[in-house]
């Protein structure tokens, strides 16, 4: 696997006043890269992070997914499909809404735009439960 992008950004949690942590990683996995002629990765522009849902459960752990993302001849997203869930629905959901809004410089083989598929592993870091005041 050959890391090419790691941006820990911090969301806020519903009911903190402090960030929770959400990281993203992003990376190609083998075959993701074309094996012939020069290939230069397509490059993050604009990667808002997943936001925690507002009724999703709190986690003891770091929970972590990973998913894979096509990307069409003018960096757009055109498919996100999960390799492997968290298990909880609404970061799933949570995840797959942010990669749908990535934009990337476009991948450039032999100098050309071409369609590339990157890896990205998303890990949604402890919160604290909310608390209601009484």
């Amino acid at each position: 696997m050959l890391l090419c992008l790691a941006t820990p950004v911090y969301a806020q949690a519903p009911g903190r006043a402090d960030p929770a942590p959400i990281s993203t990683e992003v990376f190609f996995r083998p075959g993701d890269v074309p094996s012939t002629g020069a290939f230069v990765a397509p490059v993050v522009q604009h990667s808002p992070p997943p936001r925690f849902p507002p009724d999703s459960v709190p986690a003891d752990t770091p929970v972590e997914m990973l998913l894979s993302m096509d990307i069409g001849l003018e960096g757009e997203v055109t498919n996100v499909d999960i390799l492997r869930s968290t298990r909880n629905r609404d970061l799933d959901r949570a995840a797959l809404a942010a990669l749908q809004q990535w934009r990337f410089t476009p991948a450039l083989s032999e100098g050309m735009a071409v369609r590339s598929r990157m890896g990205v592993k998303v890990v949604f870091g402890m919160r604290e439960p909310v608390v209601p005041i009484p």
